[in-house]
């Protein structure tokens, strides 16, 4: 299923972003370096729309998230809000289908604090523009790849796989090799990395901890088996309800910083939405502001900086508005009092 024409508007609207090559023609959306688009786009998405899970926080609705194309629409584009993976990237791809893009759906399996690949948790989408399939995730918050990855065998299969940057300032690395978990010496899968990713709480001090140089660190697996709605309605169930869900536990929102942004102005969640797309330069991720449980925290370039420690909800809830867009109200605020995730003052 795809996006109308005139949700497709909406949708650039709220981006700030209008890449139409012919705006008195209704479909002039595509230009003709597809691929270049297709960067533009996600890094355009990955700024203004939010990897979060406040909505599981937030809320009293029950069940707190539906995957239903419509429904992801109006709480996206209407409401400002964002998402986690199942979320965003199925709207992607809802969008990508109306732009004429081939894409499938597929799952993956992210890397355990433990180092030990979970279950299937993981949506993201495989675009193919000129016979070439390309890795495109907007629901993976820090450490995602932020940028088409081609699927490239060849260059995965060699020893060190197919490096890339996904952020300026970081590696990253796509492979295709079997899992030790395999018990088929023929299995192979898609292994997506990043390098000591600064951002990651476990990674950032990775250098310094351990006395080692930088190390890969993988972040999820995945096939080109094309999944389909049903299959991400068993995921949603579990990452939303479970009691040992990370989205669950903890209250998280990530965007993208782009290089277009003032660095003045990284706090201001509607900068990027001013930005003009009539230029030449494809924008490109410079860093990412995360708020996780109660800090937030800015990578540039690499570079990590605590912006804010947050004691109390009424902090949490302005932090969530000024660095994201995200408005929750009086109403909604009340709703988190009691849980696990809430932010106690003496």
């Amino acid at each position: 299923m795809s996006y109308s024409e005139e949700q497709l508007a909406q949708y650039f609207a709220h981006l700030g972003y209008d890449p139409r090559v012919d705006p008195t023609r209704p479909s002039g959306w595509l230009d003709s370096d597809r691929l270049g688009f297709l960067t533009e786009l996600q890094a355009r998405q990955l700024a203004r729309v939010p990897f979060e899970s406040i909505s599981l926080h937030y809320s009293a609705a029950n069940p707190p998230l539906s995957l239903d194309l419509q429904d992801l629409f109006r709480k996206i584009v209407h409401e400002g809000r964002g998402g986690y993976c199942m979320e965003l990237n199925a709207f992607f791809s809802a969008v990508l289908r109306g732009l004429g893009f081939t894409l499938i759906n597929t799952g993956a399996r992210v890397m355990g604090q433990d180092g030990v690949f979970m279950g299937w948790n993981h949506h993201l989408n495989l675009v193919s523009i000129n016979g070439i399939r390309y890795m495109v995730d907007v629901g993976f918050g820090k450490g995602g790849s932020f940028s088409p990855v081609p699927l490239d065998r060849a260059a995965a299969e060699r020893e060190g796989g197919l490096e890339f940057e996904p952020v300026l300032g970081t590696r990253g690395r796509l492979e295709y090799k079997r899992l030790e978990l395999h018990s088929d010496p023929t299995q192979r899968v898609w292994v997506y990395s990043t390098l000591n990713s600064p951002w990651s709480t476990l990674a950032e001090d990775n250098e310094e901890q351990a006395g080692e140089g930088p190390t890969w660190r993988p972040r999820y697996c995945f096939g080109e088996l094309e999944y389909l709605p049903a299959d991400y309605e068993v995921m949603n169930y579990y990452a939303m309800t479970n009691l040992s869900s990370y989205f669950v536990t903890a209250v998280l929102a990530v965007r993208t910083i782009l290089q277009e942004e003032e660095e003045d102005s990284c706090g201001d969640a509607d900068a990027v939405g001013d930005a003009s797309a009539g230029g030449s330069t494809r924008p490109r991720a410079k860093g990412t502001i995360v708020l996780h449980k109660d800090e937030v925290k800015q990578t540039i370039r690499g570079k990590p900086k605590l912006l804010e420690r947050l004691t109390s909800e009424e902090q949490r809830v302005q932090a969530l508005e000024k660095y994201f867009g995200l408005v929750v109200s009086p109403e909604q605020a009340a709703c988190i009092k009691g849980r696990e995730s809430e932010i106690r003052t003496e």
